[in-house]
């Protein structure tokens, strides 16, 4: 499977945790920022930083930044936020986040290109960053450092038509369904359930177990 390439701009604390949890999950990371120092909490963990007026299209096609799949914006200066989303959405980035202060700075943000607009007071960089890396992650709960509940969807074909009693996913990933939700109405799974495409499962285990996991539900 192709790890995803992440460009974080913009080392605040908010980008700080993000990127550290991206990298824990295996992704490849650039991390950007104005000023030089802000870059040395992510330096040595990084794959490539760099620092430059990320506000200057020719900056950032020097810094090969359009060729990465996802955009992560945390700039502090929100003017400087919208004119980064702007030109990486004319460049072709296919995803944009950007983080926002208030519900109106959320709608420019969309009609800008953002793809997501996040408030960091209301949801941790470490639960974005698990969010981020897949489309098959719709949610994400923290239990502990080890467990968390993750809401996920059936995007493949691979478990659909099969019963839970056949797909043994207890045994192959110690994971465990614990909720089904299908045309807006959720249920608790018996083994004799089956998993239709566009299914979203409520799913608990350890991290790196559902991890393994998530990246067969696009099969």
């Amino acid at each position: 499977m192709k790890k995803k390439s992440f460009v974080v701009i913009g080392i605040d604390s908010f980008g700080i945790a993000i990127t550290e949890e991206l990298v824990k999950l295996g992704c490849n990371v650039t991390a950007v920022d104005f000023v030089k120092e802000k870059l040395n909490p992510v330096i040595d963990i990084v794959n490539y930083s760099a620092y430059g007026d990320v506000t200057s299209e020719s900056v950032l096609k020097d810094l090969g930044l359009p060729h990465a799949d996802h955009a992560i914006i945390s700039l502090e200066n929100f003017e400087d936020a919208i004119l980064t989303t702007l030109m990486l959405h004319d460049l072709g980035v296919p995803q944009i986040t950007v983080k926002v202060e208030s519900e109106y700075q959320e709608r420019i943000a969309y009609k800008v290109g953002a793809s997501f607009a996040i408030f960091p007071n209301q949801i941790t960089g470490k639960r974005i960053a698990r969010k981020l890396i897949s489309s098959n992650i719709l949610d994400y709960y923290m239990v502990d450092e080890e467990v968390g509940v993750y809401e996920l969807k059936v995007n493949g074909t691979k478990y659909v038509g099969k019963t839970l009693i056949e797909l043994d996913l207890r045994n192959k990933y110690n994971v465990n369904i614990v909720t089904i939700k299908r045309d807006d109405q959720s249920f608790i799974p018996k083994g004799v359930d089956t998993l239709k495409h566009g299914d979203i499962i409520l799913v608990i285990g350890k991290h790196d177990k559902i991890g393994r996991f998530e990246e067969t539900l696009s099969e």
